[in-house]
């Protein structure tokens, strides 16, 4: 049986191309759940920032509050005292 070379180099060359197709689909796919997942990696980021900026203020408002009433605490506590001192 003869089998003609530019037959068989046809065939590997269709299957050589496909296999590069088939590849190159794949690696399209990859990128996209890459993309998918970079966004979904940002956006937690993001939210991360926001949630540790909110944690932040709401952390310095009370130490201002807190401030505050212990400086009302002392000042109430010193002016009992001395009352209390000159009144003896």
């Amino acid at each position: 049986m003869l089998l003609n070379p530019f037959v068989q180099s046809q065939k590997l060359w269709s299957v050589w191309m496909q296999l590069g197709k088939d590849g190159a689909g794949r690696l399209e796919r990859l990128a996209e759940q890459q993309r998918e997942v970079e966004a979904q990696a940002t956006g937690r980021a993001r939210d991360a920032i926001e949630e540790s900026a909110r944690l932040a203020k709401e952390s310095l408002d009370y130490v201002t509050t807190l401030t505050a009433e212990w400086r009302k605490l002392s000042s109430d506590f010193v002016a009992q005292h001395t009352a209390e001192k000159t009144e003896i």
